[in-house]
C-alpha cells in the first residue's frame, strides 16, 4: 500500500500553493453554435480527431468536430443523445463528461453508452448526454502538459464544454454536469471535478490511478518527464489530492461525487486512500468496492451490485435539473 503520510504533508502544500496563482483561469469562453459532423472529412483530420467507424456507430456513438481556439486544429468527441432527444423538442438534457484510461481512446467509455439507452427507457437512468473527450497522446492524466504543447485540460473547460452547450439543448449548470472517468480518466475527473467545482457538480471517479503527488515525483517515469515536465512544483498544482483540500468548502455539500473500484483491482488502495481521505474532510460521497471486477471498466459495470446509474438518477434528480426547459 502507498505510504499514506501525503494526507498529512499535503496540508503545507496546500498553503504554498495558495500563494501562487498555480491555475489558468476556467470561465468557459463563448462558441458560436455549429452543428456536430458524422465523421471527420479529411480536412479536419487531426491528432485531436479518434477515429471513427461503423463498429462505433453500432455501438451507439455519433462523432462530432469542432475547431478549436485553444489546440488551434479540430478537435473531435464522441457523443450519444438520449433515445426522445429529437422528438421531445422543449427539454434540455444534463451532460456527462467522460474520461478514458491510458493509452485507451474515446471508445473506453463503450460499457456505458452500450447499456445507456436500456437503461433510460427502463427509467433506470435519467435521460442524459453522453460526451466522450479526446487525449491526443492518451497520456495526458487530463492536464495541460508542461510545455503546453498539449492542452487538453483548456481544450476541454474553455472550448469542449461551451461547444457543447451551443450545440446540443443542454442544461448549462454545474449541476447538469458531470464528469467521469476510470482509471487515468478517474484521476482526470477527480483532477478537473475538484479544481473546477463551479463548473462540475457532478464527479464519478471508477478504478482511479489516483497516484499521489509523492509517488509521482519519486517514481519519475515517462509521466513524470512527458506530462509534469520533470518538475515537482507542476505535479502538486495538478493533484486531485491537494486541489480537494484547498476547494473543500466549495465542494463539502455541492457536488454529488462516487468512488468506485474493483475488489481485485491492484488501484484499489488509491481509492480506498482517496475516499478515507474525502471522509476526514467531511465531504459526502459514495463509495463502494465492486465484487469480481480487475481493473477493466467493462468488468466493472457487468459486475456493479444493483443499478449502475442510480448515481445519476439522484445527482440530477433537483427540480432545476429536471424540470428545465429551453
Amino acid at each position: 500500500m502507498e505510504e499514506p503520510r501525503h494526507v498529512a504533508t499535503l496540508g503545507a502544500f496546500i498553503l504554498l500553493l495558495a500563494m501562487v496563482d498555480w491555475w489558468p483561469v476556467g470561465a468557459g469562453l463563448a462558441a458560436r453554435r455549429e452543428e456536430p459532423t458524422q465523421g471527420a472529412s479529411p480536412s479536419s483530420r487531426s491528432a485531436w480527431v479518434p477515429p471513427f467507424g461503423s463498429a462505433m456507430e453500432q455501438c451507439g456513438w455519433r462523432l462530432g468536430t469542432f475547431q478549436s481556439k485553444t489546440a488551434r486544429a479540430p478537435v473531435g468527441y464522441y457523443y450519444h443523445l438520449p433515445p426522445n432527444y429529437e422528438s421531445d423538442k422543449d427539454r434540455r438534457y444534463p451532460v456527462v463528461y467522460w474520461l478514458h484510461g491510458l493509452g485507451v481512446g474515446p471508445d473506453g467509455a463503450n460499457p456505458v453508452v452500450s447499456r445507456l439507452d436500456a437503461a433510460i427507457k427502463a427509467g433506470a437512468a435519467p435521460a442524459m448526454i453522453l460526451v466522450s473527450c479526446t487525449d491526443p497522446t492518451k497520456r495526458s492524466w487530463w492536464t495541460d502538459s508542461k510545455d503546453g504543447r498539449v492542452p487538453v485540460e483548456t481544450v476541454i473547460v474553455q472550448d469542449l464544454i461551451p461547444h457543447i452547450d451551443a450545440t446540443f439543448r443542454t442544461l448549462a449548470t454545474r449541476e447538469g454536469r458531470a464528469i467521469e472517468g476510470h482509471s487515468m480518466g478517474g484521476y482526470g475527473a477527480a483532477y478537473l471535478g475538484f479544481k473546477y467545482p463551479d463548473t462540475f457538480g457532478v464527479v464519478s471517479i471508477l478504478a482511479g490511478a489516483l497516484r499521489s503527488p509523492e509517488t509521482i515525483i519519486v517514481k519519475g517515469g515517462p509521466t513524470f518527464r512527458a506530462v509534469f515536465g520533470a518538475d515537482a512544483r507542476h505535479v502538486w498544482a495538478c493533484s486531485p489530492w491537494v486541489l480537494v483540500q484547498q476547494n473543500a468548502d466549495r465542494i463539502r455539500g455541492r457536488t454529488s461525487i462516487r468512488i468506485c473500484v474493483g475488489e481485485k483491482d491492484g488501484l484499489k488502495n488509491h481509492s480506498t486512500e482517496f475516499h478515507q481521505l474525502l471522509a476526514k474532510l467531511g465531504i459526502d460521497h459514495s463509495w463502494s468496492i465492486t465484487p469480481n471486477a480487475t481493473h477493466n471498466p467493462e468488468e466493472l459495470f457487468a459486475n456493479w451490485p444493483g443499478n449502475p446509474f442510480e448515481f445519476y438518477a439522484t445527482a440530477f434528480a433537483a427540480p432545476s435539473v429536471s424540470t428545465a426547459k429551453p
